[in-house]
C-alpha cells in the first residue's frame, strides 16, 4: 500500500484567504486589497509530473498539479508498463504463429483426399489391389494413408525404393530383398517428410503384402503392372551411360574416314597391329553385337531370318500392304496370328571389315521378302540398324569426304580428315544416334526380364 500523501499547504492557504475576505469589506475598484503575493492563486503554476516528488521542506509549494489520480486508482508504473507491452508483443506473436499453422493445416485437407485412416491390410499372402496405379499425376487425391507409392525417377531402377504413406506428411521407407530367387521389400525405420509439390514427384506402386506383423511387413512390388509408361526417361539414363564410349566412338570415326580416303587403311593397320585404332573398333563392335545377342535373345526368329536381316544392308517397311494382301495370317517371326507389315530386304552385301562388295553366300536361303507382326517389324528394324550401323557410318563419312573432295580438290587427304574431325556437332549427332539403338535394346530386354520375374 502506497505511503499517505501528507496535507500540503494549499489547504492553509485556501483557509486563510477565506478568513481574509470575511473580515474584509467591499471596496471600489480603485481601492481593491490586494492579496499577498505568497497567497496569489496563479494559472501559470508548472505541471506536476509523477517523476516529480513532494518534500517535507516545502521545496514543491506553490507548484499546481495538473491532475490527481482517483481514490483506488494505482500509481503509474514504467516497468509495469513495459512488461504489459512485452506480453501483448508475445501474444500477438503466438497468434500469428497459430493462423500460419492453421492456414497451412487447411491447405493440406483442402489439398488431400478425405483423410482415412489405416485399414489392416491382409496377410498370408493375400493379394492387394487397392494401390494399383492408374498412372494418372499423383496428387493428393491419389494417395491416402496405407498406400504403397514409388519416385518417378527411380523407375529406371529395376528395383527401385518403395514408399509407405504414414500419414498426411511421413512416408516410411521399404528396400528390396531378394529370397528363394524373388525379390521382395521389407519395412525400415527409415522415414521422409514430404509435401503438396512433392506428391507431383510419385505415383502409386502395386503390392501384393507377403507378411505383416506388429512389427514386420513384407510386400512384393508388381512391377509388370505399373501402367506408368518409363520407357523414355529409361532410355535416356542409358545413352547417358553410354557417354562414356565418346573417345572410342571418334577413334571409331576417324577409321571410317580413313578407310574413306584410302581403301587400304584397315589392312594395313590390321597387318601394323595398330592399336590405337583397333582397340577402338573392337570397343565398338563389341557393344554392337552385345545388343544384336540381347535382341535375338528375346527375339525367338529363325537363322534363316536372322542372316537375311544381316546380309542385306538395306529395307523397306510397307505397312498400307496389309490391308489389300492379307494372304497370310501367321507371323513370318514369332509365327503368331496378325501380320502387320512386310518387310522388304535388299542392297548389295559387304565384307564388315573392308566395306567391299562381295557376292551372298549360295548356301544359305535368304529370305528378302518377310511378313511380320507389329513387334517383330520393330524388333527387325531395330535390328537391321544395328547390324548394319558400321556399314551405314562408312556411307555417312565416305559421302562427307566426297562432299570436301569435290569443293576443295586441292586439299590433302589430312587436311580432309583433320577437317571432318573438327565437325563436333556432326559426330555428336551420330554417336547419339548409335547410342539410342543400343538404349533400345536395353529397353526392350528389361522388359522382357519384368516379365518373367511376374510369371
Amino acid at each position: 500500500m502506497p505511503p499517505r500523501r501528507e496535507q500540503c499547504s494549499r489547504k492553509a492557504k485556501e483557509s486563510s484567504m477565506h478568513a481574509l475576505l470575511l473580515n474584509t469589506s467591499t471596496i471600489g475598484e480603485g481601492g481593491a486589497v490586494g492579496e499577498p503575493e505568497e497567497f496569489t492563486d496563479s494559472d501559470t503554476d508548472p505541471v506536476w509530473t509523477p517523476q516529480e516528488e513532494d518534500s517535507d521542506d516545502g521545496k514543491g509549494y506553490g507548484k499546481r498539479k495538473a491532475a490527481r489520480r482517483i481514490k483506488g486508482t494505482p500509481r503509474k508504473n514504467n516497468y509495469c508498463q513495459q512488461s504489459m507491452q512485452l506480453q501483448h508483443q508475445l501474444q500477438g506473436s503466438q497468434q500469428q504463429q497459430q493462423q500460419h499453422i492453421h492456414q497451412q493445416q487447411q491447405q493440406l485437407n483442402e489439398a488431400s483426399d478425405a483423410y482415412n485412416s489405416q485399414q489392416d491390410l491382409q496377410g498370408g499372402g493375400d493379394v492387394s489391389y487397392g494401390n494399383a496405379t492408374t498412372g494418372a499425376p499423383a496428387t493428393a487425391e491419389n494417395f491416402k494413408t496405407g498406400d504403397f507409392i514409388v519416385l518417378r525417377a527411380d523407375l529406371v531402377n529395376d528395383w527401385p525404393t518403395i514408399w509407405q504413406v504414414d500419414s498426411k506428411c511421413i512416408l516410411q521407407k521399404y528396400e528390396p530383398f531378394r529370397q528363394n530367387g524373388k525379390t521382395f521389400y521389407r519395412n525400415m525405420s527409415k522415414y521422409a517428410s514430404w509435401n503438396l509439390e512433392t506428391k507431383k514427384l510419385y505415383l502409386k506402386a502395386p503390392v501384393r503384402i507377403q507378411l505383416q506383423s506388429h512389427t514386420e511387413t513384407i510386400v512384393e512390388f508388381m512391377r509388370s503392372e505399373l501402367l506408368a509408361d518409363d520407357t523414355e526417361q529409361f532410355i535416356e539414363k542409358i545413352m547417358e551411360d553410354y557417354l562414356s564410349y565418346r573417345d572410342n566412338f571418334e577413334i571409331y570415326i576417324q577409321t571410317m574416314i580413313s578407310q574413306a580416303l584410302d581403301p587400304s587403311f584397315f589392312s594395313e593397320i590390321t597387318r601394323e597391329k595398330d592399336d590405337y585404332f583397333l582397340g577402338s573398333v573392337r570397343v565398338v563392335d563389341n557393344i554392337m553385337d552385345n545388343c544384336k545377342r540381347k535382341l535375338l535373345a528375346i527375339t525367338p526368329w529363325t537363322r534363316s531370318i536372322i542372316s537375311s536381316i544381316e546380309t542385306w544392308p538395306k529395307c523397306h517397311v510397307f505397312s498400307e500392304w496389309v490391308q489389300n494382301n492379307l494372304t497370310q495370317k501367321n507371323c513370318a517371326g514369332c509365327h503368331q496370328p496378325g501380320i502387320a507389315v512386310r518387310f522388304l530386304l535388299f542392297g548389295e552385301p559387304y565384307n564388315p571389315n573392308t566395306m567391299q562388295t562381295i557376292t551372298p553366300d549360295a548356301r544359305i536361303i535368304y529370305e528378302k521378302d518377310i511378313v511380320l507382326c507389329r513387334i517383330c517389324a520393330a524388333r527387325a528394324d531395330l535390328f537391321h540398324k544395328i547390324a548394319h550401323e558400321k556399314f551405314n557410318l562408312f556411307i555417312n563419312c565416305s559421302q562427307r569426304v566426297s562432299e570436301q573432295q569435290q569443293q576443295f580438290p586441292d586439299k590433302t587427304s589430312t587436311e580432309i580428315l583433320n577437317d571432318l574431325l573438327a565437325e563436333h556437332n556432326w559426330i555428336d549427332e551420330l554417336f547419339r544416334n548409335m547410342r539410342n539403338c543400343w538404349a533400345e535394346v536395353e529397353s526392350l530386354e528389361r522388359q522382357k526380364r519384368f516379365r518373367e520375374v511376374m510369371q
